[in-house]
């Protein structure tokens, strides 16, 4: 069953999530494929009332089941105009402010948030007065100061601060820090540079630290240490997302970094097969959002 096949079934459905709808945004800016347009503004049509409230948009998981659902309504708003996509992000945007209210500046827990990082720094940019590119440097910075393993080069899972995983070193939450760090800075506006300048160090840390972690096959391990512990699908494509994204906008060496990006790509599509699961969401979602990527910076 290919991509699209799977779409048609979520979509009638209605089972989609924050990911799915980044993975098709992804694909429409790359293939210019409709259904993939089509696909997001008809959840969203369904999930967001006339006056920009959010019923039904994953409210079983809160508000930061919500906020997953930010750059989706940014890309609705800026392909329709439609006022209610605005209300309903300011509305998430002055949801997160509270919350990142309520959470000492200086903490570990802080950088639990960097997730919807592109969502607030994408509403700022369009309708604020971007004074969070300072605080989205800041919350990453935190995350890096109480996380990140100075001797293994890579950012270690802290029980207390997320929902459990297995491992300490785990591949999707090193790879998911890399997608909020690119996906972040690509919403920045370069010309505050030092805070841009700041993410990117950072994600290039992070980039040069897990590099070396492939094994034999050129994969990751879901536990980043312990090859034994075999690869994951979401986890690889992830971190191909990123090093496709990070030289797309300069983050990141070409001549280095893409061979790496596109033999981790193929590798990953050979192992774990180009059709994704209709049964795991999670799959199509970084599947579709690496392979735009992978569009995007080769047809440069």
């Amino acid at each position: 069953m290919n991509a699209k096949a799977i779409l048609r079934e979520y979509r009638e459905g209605n089972r989609f999530d924050g990911n799915l709808l980044k993975g098709c945004m992804a694909m429409y800016r790359a293939a210019g494929d409709g259904q993939f347009r089509d696909a997001v503004l008809e959840y969203l049509d369904k999930g967001v009332s006339s006056d920009g409230q959010l019923p039904t948009l994953n409210a079983e998981k809160g508000l930061a089941g919500k906020i997953s659902y930010g750059t989706a309504l940014l890309f609705a708003w800026d392909e329709t105009g439609e006022e209610r996509y605005q209300a309903a992000a300011k509305q998430l945007r002055e949801q997160y402010t509270e919350l990142d209210h309520q959470i000492l500046p200086d903490s570990a827990v802080r950088g639990t948030l960097h997730p919807y990082q592109p969502f607030v720094i994408g509403y700022d940019s369009r309708f604020g007065d971007k004074q969070s590119h300072k605080a989205a440097a800041r919350c990453f910075q935190c995350l890096r100061n109480h996380t990140f393993d100075g001797e293994k080069k890579l950012y270690q899972y802290k029980p207390a601060l997320n929902p459990p995983i297995e491992s300490a070193y785990d591949l999707r939450h090193n790879g998911g820090i890399l997608m909020s760090l690119a996906d972040t800075i690509e919403q920045m506006d370069i010309q505050l540079y030092e805070h841009y300048r700041a993410l990117a160090d950072l994600f290039l840390e992070a980039v040069r630290g897990l590099i070396p972690y492939r094994n034999k096959m050129g994969l990751f391990a879901r536990d980043i240490v312990h090859p034994e512990s075999g690869p994951d699908a979401d986890g690889n494509r992830m971190v191909a997302y990123a090093l496709f994204k990070g030289v797309r906008l300069g983050l990141l060496d070409e001549e280095k970094y893409l061979p790496i990006a596109q033999d981790l790509m193929i590798t990953a599509n050979l192992h774990f097969g180009v059709c994704v699961s209709a049964d795991d969401p999670g799959q199509l979602s970084f599947g579709l959002m690496a392979e735009a990527e992978r569009m995007e910076v080769e047809k440069r």
